[in-house]
C-alpha cells in the first residue's frame, strides 16, 4: 500500500519545486525508483517531482488530515 502526497516548495535559489512525501508498506510495496517510474507514467513532465522522501507515516492532524507544515520541514530529500 502507498500513501503519498505532493508538496510546492521553494528551493535555495527560489524556484518552486514538487517534492512527494510518500510511506510504503507491505510486501508488495514499491521501492523509489518504482514509485518514480510510477508517477512519471500519469504526471506530464513539467509537473514531475524533484524530489521524493519515502516516511514511516505521514504526520497528520488530531482530526487525521495530513500535516503539511509539518512535511516542509522534512528534509531527506531524495534528488530525482
Amino acid at each position: 500500500m502507498v500513501e503519498a502526497v505532493a508538496v510546492s516548495r521553494q528551493d535555495t535559489q527560489g524556484d518552486t519545486t514538487i517534492v512527494v512525501y510518500y510511506t510504503a508498506k507491505g510486501e508488495t510495496a514499491p521501492d523509489t525508483s518504482e514509485f518514480r517510474r510510477a508517477v512519471a507514467a500519469v504526471v506530464p513532465k513539467p509537473a514531475e517531482p524533484t524530489a521524493y522522501v519515502k516516511l514511516p507515516e505521514l504526520p497528520r492532524l488530531p482530526g487525521g488530515k495530513i500535516n503539511r507544515g509539518s512535511l516542509l520541514t522534512q528534509s531527506r530529500l531524495v534528488p530525482k
